[in-house]
């Protein structure tokens, strides 16, 4: 099951550095590319709540993200504060779906 504690701990020093953030899933896609049978120009990241946040900082490294789309899932808006931002209008950026329940109490 899921431990409230755990998660929180885990996700801390993620939280508080955007860029290890970042960093970590740019090295997941980067790691998934290399698989046989992965075409890297395809390649997308979903997100729920934490890992929404993490698939829309990844989608602002624009067209170096190396995904092709990003989907969130009531993930975590704000304004990216910290997150290194590219070039978002280039042709070659992720594109993104956020689904967001805006009328949840949670």
């Amino acid at each position: 099951g899921w431990d409230r504690e755990w998660s929180e701990v885990a996700r801390r020093p993620l939280m508080a550095d955007r860029s290890l953030s970042a960093r970590r899933a740019r090295a997941s896609v980067a790691t998934l590319a290399r698989v046989d049978g992965v075409e890297e120009g395809r390649i997308g990241a979903i997100g729920y709540c934490f890992g929404g946040r993490a698939v829309l900082d990844l989608a602002r490294l624009g067209s170096g993200a190396g995904v092709a789309a990003v989907a969130s899932f009531h993930g975590i808006l704000d304004d990216g504060d910290g997150a290194e931002v590219k070039d978002l209008s280039d042709p070659a950026a992720p594109r993104v779906l956020i689904c967001h329940g805006d009328a949840d109490p949670f």
